[in-house]
């Protein structure tokens, strides 16, 4: 009898141990079964926001283009496209972008606001080249997306510094066209960092028309993007120079500036009269349009 009771607890024993068992590996199963999840995701593109004094503009007001998209980060540090979709300012759903079946996990998102042309190849978000130098806002950050992650809001920041030249003063009738030479700008983004990705030449021409004559006036911009943050008179490789034309091309007045300040969010402007023979002349400041951080004098 003492026998039978011993098995009979024996085999209870066992039975007991092989249900823990099992109940452990289904709730191993369970937990593996959330983390390979997926979800719907909504990304609101919320306005632009300026570094230091914040402002609120109309996303169709600010870009016409905007491109989002999530990648998977290797081990090595390379960028793999997950999802990516692209808008443009006729879209009805302008600004809200939503992603289906995106799976758990981590994921280095990238959204780009811009007034290119065209759609830009995101395939490696560290060498973005647009086709022209346009006007750019931009969002970079890690994400982890888990059950709970149903809605992301992506505050856009400008991406590009501005220079604007604001010519006034008598305009000779043998000028027919104003030119704009950059050196050390970009139109390529590294949209992790933030910063430009390669430094170019930039030719930027502009017909002077009657009505900048009779104005006596001429504004030209452009935008690029930066290799740091900021660019001061002391360490900018930036130059700019201004070149009256004739009808045939020739230069008939040209002046010369180097290290350029610049910085992302903020217009440089060159302010002055030029084609007045012998009394050329400029004042470097940094417009309030995009906040003031710095006057130069040159």
């Amino acid at each position: 009898m003492k026998m039978n009771v011993l098995r009979v607890l024996a085999i209870a024993l066992m039975s007991l141990a092989v249900s823990c068992a099992g109940n452990d590996e289904i709730s191993e199963n369970r937990t593996v079964s959330e983390m390979d999840g997926y979800t719907n995701l909504v990304f609101n593109v919320s306005g632009l926001t300026v570094t230091q004094q914040p402002t609120r503009a109309a996303l169709s007001e600010a870009f016409t283009m905007l491109e989002l998209v999530l990648y998977k980060v290797g081990d090595d540090g390379s960028y793999t496209k997950y999802m990516e979709v692209d808008q443009n300012s006729a879209s009805a759903t302008f600004g809200v972008v939503s992603l289906e079946n995106v799976k758990y996990g981590n994921y280095r998102l990238v959204v780009l606001g811009h007034s290119d042309t065209a759609h830009p190849d995101l395939e490696d978000p560290t060498d973005v080249a647009f086709s022209g130098f346009p006007n750019a806002y931009i969002h970079s950050s890690d994400i982890v997306v888990g059950k709970n992650t149903t809605t992301i809001d992506v505050p856009m920041a400008h991406a590009v510094a501005r220079v604007r030249f604001a010519l006034t003063g008598h305009i000779p009738d043998e000028a027919q066209k104003l030119q704009l030479t950059f050196e050390g700008v970009s139109n390529n983004l590294n949209a992790v960092t933030g910063f430009a990705s390669t430094s170019v030449e930039r030719v930027v021409a502009l017909d002077i028309t009657d009505k900048h004559r009779s104005a006596n006036a001429i504004n030209i911009s452009a935008f690029t993007f930066l290799p740091a943050d900021e660019l001061s008179a002391e360490v900018s490789n930036v130059s700019v120079k201004l070149s009256g034309l004739d009808a045939l091309n020739n230069v008939i007045e040209s002046k010369e500036y180097h290290n350029v300040p610049l910085k992302k969010g903020y217009s440089t402007v060159f302010s002055g009269v030029f084609f007045d023979y012998g009394s050329t002349g400029f004042n470097i400041t940094v417009d309030a349009t995009w906040d003031v951080f710095a006057n130069v004098e040159f």
